[in-house]
């Protein structure tokens, strides 16, 4: 584990593994923002112990005296680092499989329409950009390199914003169905939480 340069260090906030950690608090803690309301004591609660956990326990670890106590906190961090590793896999696959479920929600949603003028080009519209948000993404995860996945980001991003621009058109068409407007409030919000979501990947770019 790299700590630092030892003939520098002062105080814990001086060592290169700290600070590092503590990008990765306010990185975890700044996506998080953008997770669902649900995930709120699940998901989301375990990585941000997990990763305050890293950060504390180097704190602690480079305030003991021996060796063997420093190395135990240091051990923790590490063991809290490989925790966080694993949620933010979980949380790429469950990205995936919401996205996925957001685009059906979206085509059962639209069979519900009725085969009028107005709706013969926003649903179709609505039903690929639902559906490229999803499709993109998975290409991001399988990306060769860092140019190609935040090529593939900003696409989804794209689809998630003219997705929403759809969504509303749709909702205006067919205002009069009011059974449907909650349906549609749904998805709106929906989209625009993958919005956000990927704006704010894009941003660490």
């Amino acid at each position: 584990m790299n700590l630092g340069n030892d003939e520098k260090i002062q105080k814990f906030t001086d060592l290169i593994t700290w600070q590092e950690g503590h990008k990765l608090v306010l990185m975890v803690y700044g996506e998080t923002k953008n997770f669902p309301k649900e995930e709120k004591y699940g998901l989301i609660s375990q990585m941000q112990r997990a990763v305050v956990s890293i950060t504390s326990n180097i704190a602690e670890g480079f305030s003991r005296r021996s060796s063997k106590e420093k190395y135990q906190f240091y051990n923790t961090a590490k063991s809290s680092m490989t925790e966080l590793q694993n949620q933010l896999l979980i949380a790429k696959d469950d990205l995936e499989k919401r996205t996925t479920e957001f685009a059906k929600k979206v085509i059962r949603l639209c069979k519900k329409l009725p085969n009028t003028p107005i709706n013969i080009r926003p649903i179709p519209q609505a039903i690929s950009s639902a559906g490229s948000i999803g499709a993109n993404y998975r290409e991001a995860n399988d990306a060769l390199g860092k140019k190609d996945f935040v090529y593939r980001i900003r696409i989804v991003r794209k689809e998630a914003k003219e997705n929403i621009h759809w969504l509303e058109l749709l909702k205006e068409a067919n205002i009069e169905i009011t059974e449907l407007q909650q349906e549609f409030d749904s998805l709106i919000k929906e989209a625009t939480e993958y919005r956000n979501i990927f704006s704010s990947i894009l941003q660490k770019f």
